[in-house]
């Protein structure tokens, strides 16, 4: 289902607009305080264990407790994929939320209940994809909510053991049998992990049996992520033949991190070419 974070502490205000997301198909996440970032991290681990969120992030409702829930939302950045602000929001807490990469930020006039919710229909709206391109949408954001809540079955249904993932560091190449073994320990945990798609481009085939795609994601720990794979049709369902998952760098930073990266490899590399009883330091 869609969702809302709503956060509005007069009570009569919130039950209309509780009314109006529910008969538009949403399902509301009540804040009726501001809980703070920790805080408001499990009411969200919370909800994704009882609903499958649409298109992997939330939505967050802004009415009340306005810099409180701002600062929380940008502390969460990660959960969220649209950001309304219904009323007044001082112009600093408004550029903190405009520079966040890939959101979707709106500030609203109106108070009125159902117009709020047809601005998050609509919202929502834009990022529903129709047909055999649709059905892969889905696929992928299933193999994220099934790492984000820890359900093993989903994930590697998705990523059979003939697939390969690619992960962040150089030497992370694995089939989908041996990610799965990797992996074990962190689907013991009530989530294994969670990106959260913001943006992705689907390509399919001419005949319709191979689709490709890029996907912009976030991730609490490594930020702004990308990845890119290839999925295929097998009898009615869609399986993910590759998964690269990489971190992006500013063209700006490349330069830095490249020499970070050559001295790490090289301090490696001297390091195991030591002799045999000899430390890394030559003591």
């Amino acid at each position: 289902m869609p969702t809302v974070v709503l956060w509005c502490s007069e009570m009569k205000r919130r039950e209309a607009l509780t009314s109006a997301l529910n008969a538009d198909g949403f399902s509301v996440v009540l804040l009726q305080s501001a809980p703070g970032s920790k805080a408001l991290e499990k009411i969200i681990a919370s909800v994704r264990q009882r609903v499958r969120i649409a298109q992997g992030g939330v939505h967050a409702v802004i009415v009340s407790d306005t810099k409180k829930a701002i600062a929380a939302v940008l502390a969460q950045r990660q959960e969220f994929q649209t950001v309304t602000v219904c009323g007044n929001a001082s112009a600093t807490d408004l550029d903190a939320l405009m520079r966040l990469p890939k959101r979707r930020i709106w500030v609203l006039v109106t108070g009125d209940a159902k117009e709020i919710s047809a601005h998050l229909k609509e919202i929502h709206a834009e990022r529903v994809v129709a047909g055999a391109a649709g059905d892969v949408h889905q696929v992928l954001d299933s193999f994220h909510d099934a790492a984000a809540v820890g359900d093993e079955d989903r994930y590697f249904a998705i990523l059979p053991n003939d697939s390969v993932f690619l992960g962040t560091d150089a030497t992370e190449r694995w089939t989908g049998k041996q990610f799965r073994s990797f992996a074990m320990r962190y689907f013991k945990l009530p989530s294994a992990w969670t990106y959260v798609p913001l943006e992705r481009h689907v390509t399919l085939s001419a005949d319709g049996k191979l689709a490709w795609f890029d996907e912009a994601l976030d991730n609490a720990g490594y930020g702004e992520c990308r990845g890119t794979g290839v999925l295929a049709k097998r009898d009615t369902s869609w399986v993910v033949l590759q998964y690269n998952l990489t971190v992006p760098v500013p063209n700006d930073l490349m330069g830095g991190v490249a020499k970070k990266i050559r001295a790490h490899l090289d301090a490696k590399q001297s390091a195991a070419k030591k002799p045999a009883g000899q430390s890394a330091a030559g003591k």
